[in-house]
This record gives C-alpha cells, sequence and structure tokens, in this order.
C-alpha cells in the first residue's frame, strides 16, 4: 500500500503485552553494556536531520476538461501521494514533503491511481531541503481547441515549480509575486492608481520575485504595454488586515472565452495565500448599505457574489450605514439576516440580487415593518457622490416608512417631492440640487391637506457640502409601543466612519415648525393694484405684502415674532398678538389696510423684485417657515404667489396657475373667502375599551355646513361620519362623534370641516390607542380558502419574540411567515405564501412567551 510522506502528526504505538521482570533485568544489563562500550571507544551516532521542503499546488488551468484533477506526487521510493478532485483557482496550503524527487502526474478527478486517467506527467522534479515552492498547473489539454498565444507562447498543458517563495514574511508589508495563467493574453503590465506595478508579464512567467506593498486595497488593471487605452481587466485586491502575509497574485481564464472551447472560464486574477486561502478578485464598486426597517433591531448584511465566500457586516444597527466595496460584473446577492445569524442561510429575513457597474455608487436599503414584510431595496449605478461643486448639495429622497400612504414633501414653498409611495425613490434618475443652505421640510399627505411632520435639515452645519445626500422617511406615523417614530434619516453618500450610527443624520420632527406658515406674498404689484383696500394704489411702497396663516390647530401666540429679508430688514409682531386656528396676519409694507380680514399690520420689509430670502421668526428665535423666490418659490410681476391648496400646499402664481382675479386674495382663501369660517376651540379624543369619542368645540362659526370625521385606514384618511354644523354663529358650540368596534393598535383621526359653498378646512389630527384586553389577538386568515396568497394579522398585548410557522398535516415545517419581537400597539401582517404548496390543510401555529394559538389554513388550486 503506498505509504504517506507529507508530515502529518504521528503518535508512537505501545508495544503490545508486558515484558517480564526477567526479561528487563536482561535488557538493562545489555544497555549498561553498550553505554560502557560508548564511553570507553568514544564512538556515538550522530543524529539524522530530517530534511524537509515545503510545497503549495495552485490549479490555475483554465481548461474545462480539467475543472477538477487528481494530483499525485511519488518519490525516488515509489511512495505516492494523492491529492483527491482539486479544483480549478484552488489551493492548498504549504505542505511539508521529504526533500527528494518526485513525477508529478495530473490525472481525471475519477482517477483511481497513478497511472489511471492521466493527463499530464511532470518527471524528475526535485525538492530541496529547507526550500519552499509554488507547484502550478497551467495551459490547455489540447491547444487545437483553443486560440494561440498572441506572443507565440506554448499553452500546453504543464506543471509549473517556482522556488524560494515565502511562506511568510517578518515585517508589516505583504510580499506579492506575481504570474501570468490566462493562455490567450499577451504580455501585460499590472497597473494600479499611482503607476505600474509590474511590467511587461508574458504567459506563463512568474516574475521570480517579490514586490512589496502596504496592507491596503488596491483597484489593478491589467493593460497592454504598448497601449495604455487597452484594458484586458479590472478587479479590487483587498490586502487589508494580511500585513506580513506573502501573496501570490495569478492572471486566469482567457480574455476572449467565446472563442475558446465550451465552459471555458472569462479572464480573472486570483489571489492565494499561505494558508490556502484563495481569492477570486472581481472589479468593485462602492456600496452604501443603509439599515432603515422600522421594525426591526440590528442585523447582518451579507453580499454573496457566488464565487467567494460571502462577506457580512455584522450588527448593522437601525438608522446606522456603512459604506463597503462591493463585487461588480457579477449577479451579486445582498441579504438581510437577524443580527444572531452564523451565515447567509440562517435566519435570513429577506434578499435581492443586482449586478452593479465596476467603479460606481450604489445603495442598499433595508425597509420593512417587521421581519416577515423586511425587503433590500437597491438604488444600483447612479455614480454620483459629489453634487455641483462648492455651495451645493444633490438630493435623493426615498419613503421608507411602513404606515404611511403617498406624501408629498414641501421646502421653501416649493414642492420638492410629489406622491411618493413607500418604497419608491425621487427623482428616478439622478440627483436634485439644490444651494446649500438650512431647509424647513415638510410632509404631507398627498392631497396637501395637513402636515404630516415637518423637520429642519440646517444643510449648512451639518457638513455635507459638494455631497450627495439620500433623506429617508423613517419610522412609524403611528408608532406602537417601542416603535420609532416618524424622523427624516439624512445619509451623506461619502459617509465613511466605522461607527454605522455616525453615517447618518436623524432629524427629528418639531412642532414649532407646524405652526405659522407663509400663506401668500405679492413681491411686485403695479401701479395700479390696490391690494391693501384702502382706495389708493400705491404700488411697491404700499401694496407688499406677507400673509401668516396659524396652522397648529390651537390658539397662537405670535408676540414678537419677525418677518426677516434677505438684507436682515426685520418687522416684528406688536406684543399681544394672537391667532386663532386657522387665523391669518397680513403685513404690508405701507397705507392703510382697509377690509382684509384676520389681523393687519404695515413695516413689512421691502420684497426685492428680483427675488429675495424671507424667514418667519418666532420669538426664540426658531425659523418656522422661509420662501426663497425666485432662485426656488415662483414670483412674478402683477400677481401674488399662494399656498394651493391653502396652509399646506406648495406655491403657485395667483392669476398665472389659479386663474385668480384679482390676482391676489390677502387675508382670505383662494377663493376669496374668509380664512376663518370656523373657530375651532378645542378637538380631543376620548377612549373606553374599543370605543372612541371624538369631542370638538367652536367659538363662532360662519357659513360652516359642517364636520366629515376622517379616519386613517390603510395610510389614508377616509370619511367615517359627518355632524351638521351652525351655519353661522357667535355661540360656543360642542360636538361629539363616537366610533366603535376598534381593533387595539394606534388611530388617527381628524375633522374636515366644509362651508356652504364647498370650501373645506382640515383640523390637526389626534391620536389614540385602543388598549388590547386579551393577551393576543389574531384576525381570520383572508381569502380562504388560500389559492396564491391571504394574510392575517396578529397583535400581542406585550412586546414579546414570537414565531409563526405554517406546518403541512404531518407536521412538517412548511412556511416561517414571522420570526422577531413584536411589538404591541399595531397589528402585524402575516403573509402566506401558497403559490407553491400543494392541495390540503395546513395548521399556522403562532407562539410567542405569553400565548400559543393555530389556525387551519385550506389551501385549494
Amino acid at each position: 500500500m503506498p505509504r504517506c510522506f507529507y508530515t502529518s502528526p504521528s503518535l508512537a504505538q505501545p508495544v503490545d503485552g508486558a515484558a517480564s521482570d526477567s526479561h528487563l533485568l536482561i535488557f538493562g544489563r545489555w544497555v549498561a553494556l553498550l553505554i560502557s562500550i560508548v564511553l570507553l571507544t568514544g564512538w556515538i551516532a550522530a543524529p539524522v536531520a530530517a530534511q524537509n521542503a515545503e510545497v503549495q499546488l495552485i490549479h490555475n488551468a483554465p481548461d474545462p476538461a480539467a475543472s477538477t484533477v487528481d494530483i499525485y506526487f511519488e518519490n525516488s521510493s515509489g511512495d505516492v501521494e494523492k491529492f483527491d478532485n482539486v479544483d480549478f483557482r484552488t489551493a492548498t496550503a504549504f505542505l511539508t514533503i521529504p526533500a527528494d524527487t518526485y513525477d508529478i502526474v495530473v490525472a481525471d478527478e475519477t482517477s483511481t491511481g497513478i497511472s489511471d486517467q492521466v493527463l499530464h506527467t511532470k518527471t524528475g522534479v526535485t525538492f530541496n531541503d529547507g526550500i519552499a515552492y509554488h507547484v502550478v498547473a497551467i495551459g490547455v489539454l489540447d491547444s487545437n481547441q483553443f486560440e494561440a498565444n498572441p506572443t507565440g507562447r506554448s499553452t500546453a498543458f504543464d506543471v509549473l515549480i517556482n522556488e524560494d517563495v515565502l511562506t511568510s514574511n517578518s515585517d508589516a508589508l505583504v510580499r506579492m509575486r506575481v504570474a501570468a495563467g490566462a493562455p490567450d493574453l499577451p504580455a501585460v503590465n499590472l497597473e494600479a492608481p499611482g503607476g505600474t506595478l509590474v511590467g511587461n508579464i508574458p504567459f506563463p512567467d512568474d516574475t521570480n520575485g517579490y514586490i512589496s506593498l502596504p496592507e491596503d486595497e488596491y483597484p489593478l488593471s491589467l493593460v497592454d504595454p504598448n497601449d495604455a487605452s487597452t484594458v484586458y481587466a479590472e478587479f479590487r485586491l483587498d490586502l487589508t488586515g494580511r500585513a506580513s502575509t506573502p501573496a501570490y497574485l495569478l492572471f486566469t481564464g482567457f480574455d476572449t472565452p467565446g472563442n475558446e472551447a465550451p465552459g471555458a472560464p472569462e479572464l480573472r486574477a486570483i489571489a492565494v495565500f499561505p494558508d490556502g486561502t484563495t481569492e477570486v478578485l472581481l472589479p468593485s464598486a462602492d456600496l452604501q448599505v443603509v439599515h432603515n426597517a422600522a421594525g426591526i433591531g440590528a442585523v447582518d448584511v451579507y453580499l454573496d457574489d457566488g464565487i467567494n465566500p460571502p462577506s457580512k457586516i455584522d450588527d448593522l444597527p437601525f438608522r446606522g450605514a456603512l459604506n463597503v466595496s462591493a463585487p461588480a460584473g457579477e449577479s451579486i446577492t445582498v441579504s438581510l439576516n437577524a443580527e444572531s445569524s452564523s451565515g447567509i442561510s440562517d435566519q435570513q429575513v429577506a434578499s435581492t440580487t443586482t449586478t452593479l457597474d465596476p467603479d460606481s455608487f450604489n445603495q442598499a436599503f433595508a425597509v420593512g415593518e417587521s421581519a416577515g414584510s423586511a425587503d433590500v431595496l437597491i438604488q444600483a449605478n447612479r455614480n454620483q457622490t459629489s453634487a455641483g461643486g462648492a455651495g451645493t448639495v444633490g438630493l435623493l429622497v426615498g419613503h421608507q416608512s411602513p404606515d404611511a400612504g403617498p406624501v408629498d414633501a414641501l421646502t421653501r414653498g416649493v414642492q420638492a417631492v410629489d406622491d411618493i409611495a413607500y418604497t419608491d425613490f425621487q427623482p428616478a434618475s439622478g440627483y436634485v440640487t439644490v444651494p446649500t443652505g438650512d431647509y424647513i421640510i415638510r410632509i404631507t399627505d398627498d392631497a396637501n391637506t395637513a402636515f404630516v411632520g415637518s423637520v429642519l435639515a440646517p444643510l449648512t452645519s451639518l457638513g455635507v457640502d459638494g455631497q450627495t445626500v439620500t433623506v429617508l422617511a423613517s419610522g412609524f406615523v403611528n408608532p406602537g409601543t417601542g416603535e420609532p417614530s416618524l424622523a427624516l434619516l439624512a445619509v451623506p453618500s461619502e459617509a465613511a466612519d466605522a461607527d454605522p450610527l455616525n453615517n447618518t443624520i436623524v432629524l427629528q420632527p418639531d412642532a414649532s415648525l407646524q405652526t405659522l406658515v407663509v400663506n401668500e406674498f405679492f413681491a411686485d404689484p403695479s401701479d395700479t393694484q390696490d391690494p391693501n383696500g384702502d382706495g389708493t394704489a400705491g404700488g411697491d411702497a404700499d401694496e407688499e405684502f406677507i400673509e401668516l396663516v396659524n396652522v397648529s390647530g390651537a390658539e397662537l401666540d405670535i408676540s414678537g415674532y419677525e418677518i426677516v429679508d434677505a438684507a436682515n430688514n426685520t418687522y416684528t409682531v406688536p406684543a399681544g398678538t394672537t391667532l386663532d386656528p386657522g387665523g391669518s396676519a397680513t403685513i404690508f409694507q405701507g397705507g392703510t389696510p382697509t377690509n382684509i380680514p384676520g389681523f393687519t399690520d404695515t413695516g413689512s420689509p421691502a420684497l426685492n423684485n428680483g427675488g429675495d430670502d424671507v424667514r418667519i421668526v418666532n420669538a426664540q428665535g426658531t425659523v418656522v417657515d422661509r420662501i426663497t423666490y425666485s432662485a426656488l418659490t415662483p414670483e412674478n410681476d402683477d400677481e401674488s404667489t399662494t399656498r394651493n391648496p391653502d396652509y399646506f400646499g406648495p406655491m403657485a402664481l395667483s392669476s398665472t396657475d389659479l386663474g385668480q382675479s384679482p390676482p391676489y386674495t390677502p387675508g382670505r382663501l383662494n377663493d376669496g373667502s374668509g380664512v376663518l369660517p370656523v373657530e375651532l376651540a378645542q378637538f380631543n379624543a376620548f377612549g373606553q375599551g374599543d370605543t372612541v369619542q371624538l369631542v370638538w368645540t367652536t367659538l363662532s362659526e360662519q357659513k360652516n355646513s359642517g364636520f366629515e370625521i376622517q379616519q386613517r385606514i390603510d395610510g389614508a384618511f377616509q370619511t367615517v361620519g359627518f355632524r351638521q354644523g351652525q351655519g353661522t354663529t357667535t355661540e360656543r358650540t360642542e360636538y361629539r362623534f363616537q366610533i366603535g368596534d376598534l381593533s387595539p393598535g394606534t388611530h388617527a383621526f381628524r375633522l374636515r370641516q366644509v362651508d356652504l359653498d364647498g370650501a373645506a378646512t382640515l383640523s390637526r389630527v389626534v391620536n389614540i390607542t385602543v388598549a388590547l384586553d386579551e393577551r393576543y389577538a389574531w384576525s381570520s386568515v383572508s381569502p380562504h380558502p388560500v389559492a396564491e396568497t391571504a394574510h392575517s394579522t396578529l397583535q400581542v398585548r406585550t412586546a414579546q419574540p414570537v414565531k409563526v410557522t405554517l406546518y403541512d398535516l404531518l407536521g412538517r415545517k412548511v412556511q416561517t411567515l414571522y420570526d422577531d419581537t413584536m411589538t404591541p400597539g399595531r397589528g402585524h401582517d402575516l403573509a402566506i405564501d401558497a403559490q407553491s404548496l400543494p392541495s390540503g390543510t395546513y395548521f399556522l401555529r403562532a407562539t410567542g412567551e405569553t400565548f400559543s394559538a393555530t389556525r387551519r389554513v385550506t389551501v385549494v388550486r
């Protein structure tokens, strides 16, 4: 039987049986005699040191017929060692073998011995004591099936022996050797951004020496030595963490695989390390990974190109981001897994596949309200991390708030985002470039009837000048217990901190930004117009105005508020000035305002005809609204600019866009009616079990038809009732409306007050939570029976880990619908995908810390 000769730990074997005492005595006498002879004669045998070499086997022969081979070593004594099933582009670790002369035989992977199915034999290879070698399989078995080498080099299958290679090095550098192993490739230069690393390497030569590199990431390319524009391959070599480690870089495959034998692999480079690790080097792209799944804690993220082992981002926290290098030019899987996962297939929550362009900038977003509804969104190949230069920022906006319907986003009177749905991005390509500055961003429903939330985005102080920034809706509009509330998440493209939470900026809503808005302004009236109504057409000096409206839903004291223009000219609201909900304050530049509803005054800063920046500053010094015309907000001669719809909409030109005549409505709605048809004093919600009572009070009403009671259902407000109004009255009136049979969770309500002429005004939104009386509530599966997909909703009274699994009649697990911590206060969607299930009866089991329940499910085809 062939004897194994490469180094393997061995133990001395015990002698069978036990020696008798007499035998031991005789043996001891013989030992004593031998020692005496040695001492008397001075003769002693010198120990013979073992003589060994070290070899590393590398399979770099790209012939598809030899993609997996057996390799045999036979020494001068006839001892044979077999290395079984060695795959293309793999290597062994360095092996210690006796120094000797060997025959090396490469055979088919199904070979049964050194003489069976031989593909190639290399005889008389001597490995010397104390020397390390690379043993590299190269070339093709039948050159007639492949294109000739452009420089006339032989492409025949061979085993190359490189001696005096390094197995380690003592300094902090990476020592790298380079070899050309692609048969159809001419001589090439190995180029890095700083210049040529190795020049003019022909197949199948080796550099026969080492270059020294600091540990780092290196974008490399194979380039024609005579024509730098001819690039054969680009790839990224990652040597981070490889200090004091030698590396062997080999070109591999074919430059034109389509012209070769079927199955020929395309051109790549591989990096081989002393421990046998082999990395196939691919082109790279920059990938920014953002965790914005509001219903999931920290996650693991895996990137799998199907060639190398998956890379892992460990424990990425919610609202955290990391910029990493990702494989490009190949389909990759981006996998979202639970933070305790041990691999890409363990506790996978969601995944998607994509292909990234080399050297591009890309983003991957984890989204979802729970592990059961999570998804991975990809923004691929946007290729822009810088804006339009200093003084600008490029913006991309994404809607990732799971319980919000389509929304708009306004800033400085401009509709920056229009009707964006959950998981969508705007703009569809590229970025919107804006001047670097401070922006109040207001999120409204898609009909512009109410503010969902408002935040300040101080781009000037965030350190993002000249960059692109992704702004994401994040969290829940109606959060349950322990769930994150709505905020905006700003993610600069060039964020590069090791801490993911330092790469994002959370912009929290500020209630003070939803109090007072510029509803209308008139910057350039003509000499014939009289907006202030005093009977004198005073031109710019008198007729310019700014109309402010209270949108807070409560009485607002605006004493000390200021209107400030770009030159810091300032108007201050007098002490004792308050506005009712929906009330207006119109400040003219001069004249005597006459018959203008609401509070009026004069002394407004002059509004420059060519454009201006106007800020509304509250008594605490906070800018609560801002318009910038004509750079952002529209403005035109002889007509005002007004929100459309009033209060919550973007700015529009009163005549050009809205057809108003006269083209201004100070103190009034766009239709010319008064700003305050109903003086709403309070609006509250009170709960009792599964019933909610809404109570509101008006102090006065004018032409009030009544109130539509609206409830947010499936992300959008729907009318669920109506209360008749009092028409016109100055008396205090109280209204009540009761809604029963509400499911546990948070519910949102508002009033839509309707005038007799059909004009409408929205109240503020009130939220109330209906508590869960039982330990859990689980809706029926619908539709049922199930043909393709079905859903049910599960709620819990207390936060706890919950697992929901679908089993067949034999008790075998078919699907896991949910496996995560479930938070109270809201229903969690459970989706059954029955498209691949055979007809029959199944059982859906939910298990938590405080409950266990089962539902029967029937699947029909």
